[in-house]
């Protein structure tokens, strides 16, 4: 991967914290830090989360917790880097990254046990949100430049008054922010607090990794986190892709964007794989075989289109100007007030989303009609160059 143009060349090195998702397995989370580390080259950068995790197996790196670093080390800025940061607690974040033995052990204790939990592993930091640090609880950086870059906050509204005003209070806080979709914006507005709306960076990895070194290849990427499988079925499933692979003559690939609890199933997959194997054994399926999130992206931008319900597979997708569909995870009915569809309405609005199962491969001949497809790589550029302009910006 090169580094981007247009940044400065020599400046004095700073030192930033990025805080995010980084301790579970998600690629769209760790894409925002392996991205965001492109845009500050020559800054000294520590990648942090609310617990600490060894990441070694899914992307070569261990992640500390954040809180034991703010308390003892002062930061230039730090950064909050992506992701759906308003209504994600810390009590949230564990649901997602703790072991299952760990978090049963968490949620049987009393209030007692869970602050001794949290202290334990997170340094007993800000509750309400476990991604955005409260950094006049930090003595040593409670001065330094806060920075909530790429986020959505819309999920805020669904929060009780008091609890709902009291997260805001706590964003505002924030020296520079970035949302990526119109309502987080106009939830901002509402609060007369300052910020830019622009498409979430990652879309830079369109102008950073350039597709024209990856050969293209003859299959569909296919995502559905587990919850989706387990409620539309494998094989209800199946029948639409081999639909799709009927008309299109193309191979279905599986796409694994995280092993996270929560997220994705490699069992429901091979039920999927299993189900076409039944239907049409002539179809080829596969299944991502990496975690490594540079090889996932690079599995999407070989590919020939995206269906699916991560948000961040549509993003890659739409960055190298190929066909996307969203699906809503609401399988029977279109949500569009989900972050998908929340976000591809913002900006990408002609590529279709909130698709329901039924209507996948009528979607997909859509996203591939000559007309479609020509709008797809016009708006692709144009998010790509938009992102990698924000974030030059961004970094100063």
């Amino acid at each position: 991967m090169t580094t981007p143009a247009h940044l400065p060349a020599q400046r004095t090195p700073r030192d930033v914290l990025l805080v995010g998702a980084y301790e579970r397995d998600n690629f769209g989370d760790l894409l925002f830090l392996l991205m965001t580390e492109r845009y500050l080259p020559t800054d000294r950068v520590t990648a942090a989360a609310p617990m600490a995790a060894d990441m070694s197996a899914v992307f070569g790196r261990y992640i500390p917790a954040y809180g034991p670093l703010l308390k003892t080390h002062a930061y230039d800025t730090v950064w909050t880097v992506g992701g759906e940061i308003g209504s994600v607690s810390l009590g949230a974040a564990y649901n997602y990254s703790l072991s299952p033995g760990m978090l049963s052990v968490y949620q049987a204790c009393d209030a007692a046990g869970r602050s001794a939990i949290r202290r334990s592993l997170s340094s007993d930091i800000d509750t309400d949100l476990a991604y955005v640090p409260t950094l006049r609880d930090f003595g040593l950086n409670a001065g330094a430049r806060q920075v909530l870059n790429s986020v959505g906050i819309s999920a805020v509204n669904r929060l009780k008054p008091e609890e709902r005003d009291r997260v805001i209070g706590k964003i505002a806080a924030a020296e520079t922010i970035t949302v990526r979709d119109r309502a987080s914006s106009a939830l901002l507005a509402e609060h007369g607090i300052e910020h830019t709306l622009g498409p979430d960076m990652v879309h830079s990895i369109g102008v950073v990794l350039p597709a024209d070194d990856v050969a293209s290849e003859p299959y569909v990427c296919f995502h559905a986190a587990s919850s989706y499988v387990r409620s539309a079925g494998a094989d209800a499933i199946a029948g639409q892709l081999v639909a799709i692979a009927g008309r299109t003559g193309l191979g279905i690939h599986l796409f694994v964007a995280g092993l996270a609890s929560g997220h994705d199933s490699l069992a429901r997959y091979d039920e999927i794989r299993d189900a076409c194997t039944r239907r049409s054994p002539q179809v080829k399926v596969t299944i991502s075989a990496s975690r490594d999130p540079l090889d996932l992206a690079r599995s999407i931008r070989q590919s020939q289109g995206w269906i699916g319900t991560s948000l961040h597979g549509r993003i890659i997708a739409g960055s190298y100007g190929l066909p996307r569909v969203s699906l809503s995870k609401s399988w029977k009915t279109a949500d569009l007030r989900e972050k998908t569809a929340v976000y591809a309405a913002t900006w990408d609005d002609a590529m279709p989303h909130a698709v329901t199962l039924e209507q996948i491969p009528t979607a997909f001949a859509q996203s591939t009609s000559s007309r479609l497809k020509r709008r797809a790589a016009e708006t692709g550029r144009e998010l790509a160059w938009a992102a990698h302009r924000n974030m030059v910006q961004a970094v100063g």
